[in-house]
């Protein structure tokens, strides 16, 4: 008879493949594995509101529905609604959850859906994809920087990724302890320089690495980037099509708002860290946007030849009311209906 945690794991694989939930991974450069969006397939809708204590909670009924807390880490509700996800793909009965990781002693169910949801969202396979991407091997993810910027693209907790390592075998849970001793917030400071940031607030690094992917920031995140320096050859890289698209580039050390640190239409990337924002993030919530720069000569006509940095932003929507997914579904069902 098999255990719980391999019931769980072979279960996730199975939803992995088929929602397309690993496709989209392997295939069309998304980082992570998206749990409201496999809800959305499968016609489970997401409801985010704020809650006192509770965490989430699964309804089956003639429509299964999950509640997830509004007011948590955007990694704790990704891996709140893949734990609620697991009660419905595991046919539990409707439940309530005031905290999603379970020990040996809690009910069985919970345990089974704490499991599926850490098999689901920390797989093997798309921990691999983004190492590869990154070139990162596990040794390196002991730099608490390689770790946080891991949890963002996979889409967990800092604490939530230090012990999927460690449930993988990759790490030891001494490893795991070692790390999580360390505070998302320091890893923010000394990236930033500074202290002064909504707690809330993650920040992407992103390098020529990065090119290509579909990322996936909450609409409060800041993502700083950088890019080769090629000055001394005199090419510089032109910021025409990301302004186009309603971003924003400043140096990371210059203010938020005075127009005057806005960068010329091209820069040399000799700064340090790079900053860019988008005018109107929130309405653009849920959409991919293309982030684009391009490296060039600026008296010399345009070639095909060109070297670009191209990757994709999809700010991930913050706040309280159905998940897009779940609105986009209803409104399928709406047209097919009349």
């Amino acid at each position: 008879m098999l255990d719980f945690k391999t019931t769980a794991a072979r279960l996730a694989v199975e939803v992995l493949r088929d929602t397309g939930a690993e496709r989209r991974i392997r295939e069309d450069g998304y980082t992570r594995v998206d749990p409201l969006w496999i809800a959305a397939t499968q016609g489970v809708m997401v409801m985010q509101r704020p809650f006192e204590k509770l965490l989430g909670a699964f309804v089956r009924e003639s429509t299964p529905g999950i509640m997830v807390n509004s007011e948590r880490p955007r990694g704790l509700i990704h891996l709140t609604c893949a734990h609620e996800l697991g009660h419905y793909f595991l046919g539990h009965e409707s439940t309530a959850d005031e905290h999603i990781q379970y020990d040996k002693d809690s009910a069985l169910q919970e345990r089974e859906a704490d499991w599926f949801a850490y098999c689901l969202l920390t797989s093997r396979a798309t921990l691999a994809q983004t190492l590869r991407r990154k070139g990162w091997s596990i040794n390196a993810l002991r730099d608490p920087l390689n770790l946080y910027q891991l949890s963002l693209r996979i889409g967990v907790s800092y604490a939530a990724m230090a012990w999927s390592l460690a449930r993988l075998k990759l790490w030891d849970r001494s490893d795991a302890d070692r790390m999580t001793r360390i505070e998302p917030a320091e890893i923010k400071r000394s990236i930033l320089g500074r202290g002064d940031f909504e707690a809330r607030t993650d920040i992407w690094l992103l390098d020529e690495r990065d090119r290509e992917l579909v990322l996936e920031p909450s609409v409060r995140d800041q993502v700083l980037f950088r890019l080769p320096n090629h000055a001394s050859s005199g090419y510089l890289w032109s910021l025409d099509e990301a302004q186009s698209e309603g971003f924003k580039i400043r140096p990371l050390d210059a203010p938020a708002h005075p127009a005057a640190t806005e960068l010329p239409n091209a820069f040399n990337a000799e700064a340090d860290h790079l900053l860019a924002g988008h005018v109107e993030r929130s309405k653009f919530a849920g959409r991919i946007l293309p982030l684009s720069f391009t490296e060039r000569r600026p008296w010399e006509a345009r070639r095909d030849n060109e070297a670009h940095f191209r990757t994709s932003v999809g700010f991930e929507e913050a706040g309280q009311g159905l998940s897009a997914g779940s609105r986009r579904r209803l409104l399928q069902e709406g047209t097919s209906a009349a």
